[in-house]
């Protein structure tokens, strides 16, 4: 005889009542790990029955992780910006003033966000 073995088969939907304030800082807490507020109220039974997840719960960001990530996304639309009026100087077309301020203006943001990141 064949066993069901999707996850489906091997997990049990368990309803509990919250508070409106309880529900609000599990959200919170699951939030600042990234996780859904099920994910983290399943962990939370697991510990209290002495179980363990599969995979660990990740852990908060920290604020430095947190400007590295915003980083990398700017550094991206940054990357964009500078390959346009790269590839119109190619074509013979001189940068525009204003593209080469909001080029430095990203820059320095980007640097100020990383900077305070690491003084904090």
């Amino acid at each position: 005889m064949a066993t069901d073995t999707t996850p489906l088969a091997l997990c049990e939907v368990v309803t509990l009542k919250l508070r409106p304030d309880e529900r609000a800082a599990l959200r919170a807490t699951a939030a600042s790990l990234g996780v859904g507020p099920s994910s983290y109220a399943a962990d939370a039974v697991r510990r209290a029955l002495g179980t363990e997840r599969r995979r660990p719960l990740p852990q908060p960001r920290s604020a430095l992780t947190e400007a590295v990530r915003e980083a990398t996304g700017a550094l991206g639309r940054l990357g964009n910006l500078v390959n346009q009026v790269a590839r119109r100087a190619n074509l013979g077309q001189p940068a525009q003033a204003a593209e080469l301020a909001a080029i430095r203006a990203m820059l320095a943001a980007i640097d100020a966000r990383l900077g305070a990141a690491l003084e904090a």
